[in-house]
């Protein structure tokens, strides 16, 4: 066991000789910078990866632990702090596990701290991490590149492969993110409920509801825990006219919503939903609205590319103002000085802001964000919702 690492790289050569594959130079680098050499933080890790595909409240907290023993047994250990950025950004996005995890409000600022740390000897783990958090951002071109660079690492990895056909079905290309859905399933059989949901929301795409219900419905039988699933089923059962199966959906998600930090609306559901093609996102609207949800189909935020404010557009915002941000059930106020300082009024700390391309960041110097860099895109709200401001 002190040497599995160089006799996994021994056998991988040989496998190459014996095929006669001529290995790049990324792949003959990759063998020579080894991700890391200590077997027990190897093992701690991919203890932390089996329960982190398991997606239940209680095995994220076991992938969270995993990962952070990992880290303290291999500090530079990339692929570890790759995997602990996704259990967190993963954390941020699913409101019915915020209340199992310690520091669920800041999950979001951590995955970025965590991913920063993992870029610095990229993996594929990393590269598909840094995918998913800018298509989440709608920084559309970014993710697409971050996720051919997860699959240039490794072709064969189910998980690089299904965020390709997320990424392929946000920017208008569900077929193809269909093929790399069959992929998912051929490389990775035991793990059904993602590559099932997502096939469910690229048929949703394409505009066959009857086939997103069967893809979702069997999502949801491989993995009745994640409450969006039921969410998405709510909206496509409402667009089929079955009223009763959508009520139920709609209530089985609800449920999930009391455990979250944010109120259930049809707002807050469509600031996550990600598909580019403006049509798309009002059916979605729509079908949730007609299922039960709260809010008005035309009123969500949004969130495109023509709405998205320019650094300097930012800038001219900000600069020598205090600004008063309503986030959900909170309201506080920073005033951001000409020098690049900013306080945070309401809550008594300081720090600095500045614009990064095209976003505004902060970095408090005290309390629970000491230190984490928080950066984020401004867009026009074009339809002035009066409850949001």
């Amino acid at each position: 066991m002190e040497n599995i690492f160089d006799l996994q790289d021994e056998i991988t050569q040989k496998i190459a000789a014996i095929l006669a594959v001529k290995l790049t130079a990324t792949e003959q680098n990759r063998f020579a910078n080894k991700e890391t050499t200590n077997i027990k933080a190897y093992d701690a890790f991919v203890k932390g990866w089996e329960h982190l595909h398991r997606e239940t409240p209680d095995d994220i907290v076991q992938a969270i632990s995993f990962f952070k023993e990992a880290i303290e047994l291999d500090p530079v250990y990339s692929r570890a702090h790759a995997a602990l950025a996704w259990t967190y950004f993963s954390v941020s996005l699913r409101f019915e596990w915020q209340a199992f995890v310690n520091r669920y409000d800041l999950a979001k600022l951590i995955a970025r701290k965590h991913l920063e740390l993992a870029m610095r000897n990229p993996t594929s783990t990393a590269h598909l991490v840094a995918s998913k958090m800018a298509l989440f951002r709608r920084r559309y071109e970014e993710s697409v590149a971050h996720a051919e660079l997860a699959l240039a690492f490794d072709t064969n990895d189910p998980e690089s492969n299904l965020n390709m056909a997320l990424v392929l079905m946000a920017t208008g290309k569900p077929e193809e993110g269909l093929e790399f859905v069959n992929k998912t399933i051929q490389l990775d059989p035991r793990n059904m409920a993602a590559p099932l949901s997502a096939a469910g929301m690229a048929y949703f795409i394409m505009g066959d509801l009857k086939k997103a219900a069967t893809m979702t419905e069997r999502a949801i039988d491989h993995n009745p825990t994640i409450a969006g699933r039921y969410e998405s089923l709510s909206a496509i059962y409402a667009l089929l006219g079955r009223n009763q199966d959508a009520q139920a959906a709609h209530d089985k998600s609800l449920e999930a919503w009391n455990f979250g930090l944010f109120p259930a609306n049809l707002t807050i559901i469509m600031s996550s939903f990600l598909v580019k093609d403006r049509q798309v996102a009002d059916r979605y609207a729509d079908g949730l609205f007609k299922a039960g949800w709260l809010g008005k189909p035309s009123e969500y935020y949004k969130i495109y590319e023509e709405n998205r404010l320019t650094g300097e557009e930012i800038r001219n915002l900000v600069l020598g103002q205090e600004i008063t941000i309503h986030e959900f059930d909170r309201i506080y106020w920073i005033d951001h000085s000409k020098k690049g300082r900013a306080k945070d009024i309401s809550r008594v700390r300081e720090g600095k802001w500045w614009i990064e391309d095209d976003m505004l960041c902060y970095q408090m110097e005290s309390g629970t964000v000491k230190g984490l860099n928080d950066c984020g895109e401004i867009y026009r709200n074009t339809d002035a919702l009066p409850e949001s401001r």
